[in-house]
């Protein structure tokens, strides 16, 4: 049986897998992709791929990790966004209709966004940049901080 949540639930849930799952010493964020019913299609959590390892039990493995740049630039990390991980395990990419993320997307994922029909982002909080709000406008996407 599948059961439509809302969008602060969702966000919420997001949060404790981010917290539990994401393996990134930099960003713990996750996602879900829904359909148009507020399904879940899948979800992601960022960290590195899985033949390197996990950058919180061997933070070696990972050479942008700098605890002093955290949370600001992604120079050197060798994480995978939560976005692509969701996208990946998408059983259906063309049932999506939202995305609904602990964190606003980067310019990137947004990118990886438009190739499909999702047209609204939510997110719990904001990031530093412009250029991925202003690319989503481009295909009159739904940009919205829950």
């Amino acid at each position: 049986m599948t059961i439509a949540l809302n969008v602060e639930d969702i966000g919420a849930m997001l949060t404790r897998l981010a917290d539990r799952e994401a393996n990134c010493n930099k960003r713990k964020i996750a996602c879900a992709l829904l359909n148009k019913h507020g399904e879940v299609l899948s979800t992601g959590v960022n960290g590195a791929p899985r033949l390197l390892g996990d950058c919180i039990l061997d933070p070696s493995i990972c050479p942008g990790r700098d605890p002093e740049n955290k949370g600001k630039s992604l120079t050197g990390c060798y994480g995978i966004h939560a976005e692509i991980r969701a996208l990946k395990d998408c059983k259906n990419i063309d049932a999506i209709r939202y995305l609904v993320s602990t964190k606003a997307p980067c310019t990137q994922c947004v990118l990886a966004m438009m190739t499909t029909p999702c047209h609204t982002i939510y997110f719990l909080t904001p990031s530093n940049e412009t250029l991925n709000q202003e690319l989503w406008g481009k295909v009159q996407g739904n940009w919205e901080q829950v």
